[in-house]
């Protein structure tokens, strides 16, 4: 009897220890689900909050209420959720996560848009833009542009950016 005890005893020790690794996985899951979730919030405040903005005036090096241009408005955005981001679009080159310009597909809502300025041969960052909405047919963006101040356009539809995508960052602290 004290035999068997012991054997069940054993398997019993040795079925509970089996059992920690996956429970340490299962935890592990369960924090990167929580931090993906946490993320998502943020992205659709700063999302949320830059769309109050929509209207307001196209102003270069403007970065208040008063006008933006679009690093500035970016950073504003992001500014109001503890983000500290540079106020110049070619800085954003250096930030986050690079994104294949091919797997366009596969951009995130937060993601940053990066574009050549007014001159199509030039291979200087001029404009930034931040991804809203990303599905198979429309990719919407969030930027200021002097034409338009505060707006929203849809990226597969316009001539005028396709032709200028440079690069795609997806800001790592999000």
């Amino acid at each position: 009897m004290r035999i068997i005890t012991i054997i069940f005893c054993i398997s019993i020790s040795i079925s509970a220890k089996s059992q920690v690794v996956p429970i340490r996985n299962i935890w592990y899951l369960v924090q990167q689900i929580a931090e993906k979730e946490r993320a998502t919030v943020a992205v659709d405040s700063i999302i949320s909050y830059g769309m109050t903005l929509i209207g307001h005036r196209y102003r270069y090096g403007g970065s208040s209420l008063a006008g933006f241009d679009c690093s500035g408005l970016i950073r504003f955005i992001f500014r109001k959720y503890g983000y500290s981001l540079p106020h110049s679009s070619r800085e954003y080159a250096k930030l986050g996560k690079v994104i294949s310009k091919d797997s366009i597909k596969s951009l995130q809502k937060g993601d940053i848009l990066l574009f050549k300025g007014r001159n199509t041969k030039s291979s200087r960052i001029g404009h930034i833009s931040i991804v809203i909405e990303a599905t198979e047919n429309k990719i919407l963006m969030l930027h200021s542009c002097c034409d338009k101040g505060v707006a929203i356009e849809n990226y597969l539809t316009s001539e005028y950016y396709l032709k200028r995508l440079m690069a795609i960052r997806r800001i790592s602290t999000l």
